[in-house]
């Protein structure tokens, strides 16, 4: 079976990377012939063979049927499918390298650029370009740029893209590289499309907002905040509602980005805001049993704030909303009385638990 190694494990290789995954192009195979072989078919786009014994990805050639074309004209015309040139380089048994569309040069240029009008078949690499401008530090080139505003305004986004965009979304935000990060959103019109109601009313992204961001993209790569943290708090920089909407992110990220937006205050300086403020932060996210969401919305804040574990800031925000928290925690209904019930002993443990939160912040 000859194969060769091709897309983001030959770029990785050329970029002195570790490659966490590597895919295969089979160029004397057959679908009966690989299942044969005990390859496994995942996909329905595009079928792609799991190695039996690696669990490595193999795929057949895509583009060109005819039965006289050479093996370096199959892998030419598989390679002319992807997405930008810097993916488009193979290997082949021999160590040969085919480099069809002068991947090599971009990468040594630091630049993210497409090979064809083919790109807009998928325009999750919209947001693939975006990722990878954060995790490699690579410019755009002007005419990729132009391409992807074009088919971002022509509204090429469908629900069914949602959880592949959210999750290459995710990555980019967690991206070494916030600066090249922030720059790939506002060129591509990602920005502009996450910020406004309608893809036919897109504008142009604040300055203060793409500063804020790239301070907020550098502190959570910096300070290692979680998934989950990270994006409540880019949500809230660029707009939890369209950010939400736009994505789709699953119920926990949806959950503590809401949560994040409406009780951002609190979070941020619990010494500082109403004691009611307070217990309704604790009653939202359920704290009042279980503080995963709320140090969750605490880290979210710290790393807005570029506050790492060890910040005298980060120390006093967790010993205030955990005096407060304990204090909420110290009121229960058999303290208020069996004679209230319903809506009436909810109000009277709200009004003792705020009380209680008061007295052990002014403590």
């Amino acid at each position: 079976m000859r194969s060769y190694l091709v897309g983001g494990a030959v770029r990785d290789g050329l970029l002195g990377r570790h490659a966490a995954d590597r895919d295969w192009l089979v160029v004397d195979e057959t679908h009966a012939s690989l299942v044969a072989k005990g390859f496994k078919p995942v996909g329905q786009l595009f079928v792609t063979y799991l190695h039996p014994g690696t669990g490595e990805q193999y795929s057949l050639p895509r583009g060109l049927r005819d039965n006289a074309a050479s093996e370096r004209e199959v892998i030419t015309a598989d390679l002319s499918a992807r997405d930008l040139t810097i993916n488009a380089i193979a290997i082949s048994p021999e160590q040969e390298i085919v480099d069809p569309f002068n991947g090599r040069d971009d990468i040594n240029a630091g630049v993210l650029r497409h090979i064809s009008d083919a790109f807009s078949d998928d325009p999750v690499r919209i947001l693939r370009i975006v990722r990878l401008a954060a995790e490699l530090g690579f410019k755009i080139a002007p005419c990729t740029a132009t391409m992807c505003r074009d088919l971002i305004t022509s509204g090429c986004f469908v629900p069914a893209h949602r959880h592949r965009l959210f999750n290459e979304f995710l990555r980019a935000t967690h991206g070494p590289y916030a600066t090249e990060c922030v720059l790939a959103m506002e060129q591509t019109g990602i920005l502009s499309w996450l910020q406004s109601s309608s893809q036919e009313h897109a504008s142009p992204v604040r300055e203060t907002t793409i500063e804020t961001l790239e301070r907020l993209l550098r502190s959570g790569h910096s300070h290692s905040t979680s998934e989950t943290a990270l994006f409540a708090a880019v949500s809230f920089t660029l707009g939890v509602d369209g950010v939400c909407t736009k994505l789709v992110p699953p119920t926990a990220y949806l959950r503590i980005a809401h949560w994040y937006s409406q009780h951002y205050v609190a979070c941020s300086d619990p010494r500082n805001v109403p004691a009611q403020s307070l217990n309704a932060l604790f009653e939202d996210t359920r704290a009042l049993r279980d503080d995963a969401n709320l140090n969750c919305l605490i880290e979210a804040a710290a790393t807005s704030a570029d506050w790492d574990c060890k910040a005298p800031e980060y120390m006093a925000l967790r010993n205030a909303m955990e005096t407060a928290l304990y204090a909420a925690r110290g009121v229960t209904s058999a303290q208020i009385g069996s004679e209230l019930q319903g809506h009436a002993l909810g109000a009277a443990l709200r009004k003792a638990r705020a009380k209680a939160i008061s007295d052990a912040l002014a403590a």
